[in-house]
């Protein structure tokens, strides 16, 4: 966990290696980070006891056969002040086609509402900087190589002790870092 207001806001937002899926055949390609990426820089950034993910609302969405949640990320920032941050994910169903009948079933619902809370839970840590640089138009980090477990080498900062609630930086450094993250999150949004 960070030491001070910026090393949090240059952990949380700092780049990390992505992932690269092909869309689909001659179309482009698909630059992500995976859920346990965000996960592991949420539980390193802020602590595994700092922050909650919520899943308000299920449903699915006929017309594009999509699994769809509504949801928010709970976050306790070291000065002991409580955000929260809503999105919705979702994820379209995958389904298989039977040979004989041509009937298309899905193959596996259970992954597909996963798919969803995964969605849900990037869209809602993005509010906080993680994954920005995905919209930025700087270069990306390294791409993950196979076998290498969430394309990191091990934690991204030591342990060390949490700063207590004397320790915690004034309130208005935090706001100004909260405007910032935000300022960037709307930019990535109306850009693409």
């Amino acid at each position: 966990m960070s030491d001070t207001t910026d090393d949090l806001y240059a952990s949380l937002t700092s780049p990390m290696p992505i992932h690269i899926r092909a869309m689909h055949k001659g179309g482009p390609d698909l630059s992500y980070i995976t859920a346990e990426q965000a996960t592991t820089r949420l539980n390193t950034a802020l602590g595994v006891d700092r922050w909650s993910m919520v899943i308000t609302e299920r449903w699915y969405e006929q017309d594009s056969d999509c699994c769809c949640v509504r949801g928010y990320l709970e976050v306790i920032w070291p000065s002991g002040r409580v955000t929260r941050h809503e999105d919705v994910g979702g994820q379209i169903v995958n389904r298989k086609t039977n040979r004989e009948t041509g009937e298309r079933t899905a193959i596996e619902i259970a992954n597909d509402w996963k798919g969803a809370r995964s969605d849900l839970l990037k869209r809602c840590a993005a509010d906080i900087g993680i994954g920005l640089w995905l919209y930025s138009d700087e270069p990306a980090p390294p791409v993950a190589r196979p076998g290498q477990a969430n394309g990191t080498t091990g934690p991204e900062r030591p342990a060390g002790p949490r700063p207590d609630a004397a320790a915690a930086p004034p309130e208005g450094r935090i706001e100004a870092l909260w405007v910032r993250g935000n300022k960037l999150v709307a930019q990535a949004r109306a850009s693409g």
